[in-house]
């Protein structure tokens, strides 16, 4: 015997059943958005793990361009450079390579202009004859000059009187500026200093001569004329009555043609100089280095010296 159901019954029995289904579409729909998501995540890290794959390989690309580039530089440093001026400037690939510069023996490091003794440790040399030519005194000077001159005329060797007087001519005061008396003390001080050289024997008839020791000491001298002495005012107008005769073509004027001359134009002259006679005048005046006087009985004669002529 079969029990019927009623209709409401089943009705009620199909609205029970949906609501499973439809909650079982929901979870299964939930697990499938939960796949999906899950693939996207993993979509997404994959995405971003290229991204970093991609973000570092230029990292990585460019360490190995540069290890290549170093490697391949080290390289080319070991080649000998056969044109250096064909290489470039600078270069990110390749940096120019300048040769190395070698040195054979500290030597080389060694300034050209120190001497050979100087490397060696020699003492240096001596000071030369130029080094001594820059300590002359003043005073000796006129002695170069006197010797200078007589050598360029021949005479190596002259007398030592032909100097005295000679130096007499240039400079009366020459041996009063060198702090001496003589002419003997004068030579002697140039010996010492090595300025010149002395031989010869003495006596009557001697050829006592000197020279100079040093040929390069003249060239270094300056061509100063010798300053004129002033002339004491006693002695003014015989130079100026002796420079009168010389103009007028008298080289020797006789001593008693310049007495005269003196008494007519300057009357009173010797109790000025301290004198009484024409004689002792004259004297004093040969004395001082402005006359020279010479001849004999009425050939006597009297001129000025040196310097004294031409002022």
């Amino acid at each position: 015997m079969k029990l019927s159901i009623p209709a409401t019954l089943k009705e009620e029995q199909v609205e029970l059943e949906r609501p499973e289904a439809t909650s079982a579409a929901p979870e299964t729909k939930g697990v499938a958005s939960l796949s999906e998501a899950d693939t996207v995540s993993t979509s997404s890290d994959s995405s971003q793990h290229n991204e970093d794959q991609v973000v570092l390989d230029p990292l990585e690309s460019s360490d190995t361009e540069s290890a290549q580039g170093f490697e391949t530089a080290s390289a080319k440093s070991e080649d000998p450079i056969e044109d250096a001026d064909q290489l470039p400037a600078s270069s990110p690939a390749s940096p120019a390579i300048l040769p190395k510069p070698s040195f054979s023996t500290n030597e080389d490091f060694l300034p050209n202009f120190i001497p050979t003794d100087a490397k060696k440790g020699a003492p240096m040399a001596p000071p030369t004859s130029s080094d001594k030519a820059e300590k002359i005194p003043p005073a000796l000077e006129p002695l170069i000059r006197v010797l200078r001159e007589l050598r360029d005329e021949g005479m190596e060797r002259p007398l030592r009187s032909y100097i005295g007087l000679k130096l007499m001519e240039k400079d009366p005061q020459v041996y009063k500026k060198a702090g001496v008396t003589r002419f003997s003390q004068y030579i002697t001080m140039a010996e010492s200093l090595g300025i010149i050289r002395m031989g010869g024997t003495g006596g009557v008839g001697g050829t006592e001569w000197i020279k100079l020791a040093l040929p390069e000491i003249p060239s270094k001298l300056p061509e100063v004329p010798p300053k004129l002495p002033e002339i004491p005012p006693e002695f003014r107008p015989l130079a100026q009555v002796l420079r009168e005769a010389q103009d007028e073509g008298m080289e020797r004027p006789l001593r008693s043609y310049i007495g005269e001359k003196l008494a007519k134009r300057f009357p009173g002259l010797y109790k000025t100089a301290g004198v009484t006679r024409f004689s002792q005048y004259i004297s004093i005046a040969e004395s001082s280095g402005m006359v020279e006087m010479g001849g004999k009985g009425g050939a006597d004669w009297i001129k000025l010296r040196g310097i004294w002529r031409t002022s």
